[in-house]
């Protein structure tokens, strides 16, 4: 146990460390224009309201607008869900790699979804209900997909139980 909980300490200082580098910026810029044309896109389909420049998402009868930056992305709850995937012990690689790209499918699945429900939230509420949203609840439900995610690889994904030898029955005499 303190092997792993080193690891994933060691593991999410990287990745934390690596998502601060300089180099990194365009590549998170990408993703975050990516993120946003997916979501513009998506809302789109259903109100012909909205509008999408580079990756500013615009709700155009009230003129509310998010921009999607590198803390949209869910960067920092998808590496927390691989650092606390990669050192389990008790996980293939195979089986590991299949919950990492599931993982973090569902994490930009319910990402997307949170800037959605943002932009009308925005749109149709307070800047105090967006602001409580924005800030703690979506948060808290990204760390609770997460935790739910790691939970459930372990639950699927347990090892077999050792078989256990019957015990010679006792005879009478």
């Amino acid at each position: 146990m303190i092997r792993y909980l080193s690891l994933f300490f060691l593991l999410s200082l990287i990745g934390f460390t690596i998502l601060n580098l300089d180099f990194v910026t365009p590549f998170m810029d990408a993703f975050c224009l990516l993120l946003a044309k997916i979501s513009g896109n998506l809302m789109l389909l259903f109100n012909a309201n909205i509008t999408l420049t580079d990756a500013v998402i615009r709700h155009q009868p009230s003129l509310f607008a998010i921009e999607v930056t590198a803390e949209c992305s869910a960067s920092q709850v998808s590496w927390l869900y691989v650092a606390a995937l990669l050192p389990y012990p008790m996980l293939s690689w195979s089986q590991k790699g299949i919950a990492l790209l599931l993982g973090l499918l569902v994490i930009q699945i319910v990402n997307v979804i949170r800037l959605i429900s943002l932009v009308y939230f925005g749109a149709w509420f307070s800047m105090d209900t967006f602001s409580v949203l924005h800030e703690y609840v979506w948060p808290l439900l990204l760390n609770v997909v997460v935790l739910a995610g790691f939970m459930g690889v372990l639950f699927y994904c347990r090892p077999e139980p050792l078989p256990t030898t019957p015990e010679p029955a006792e005879t009478e005499q």
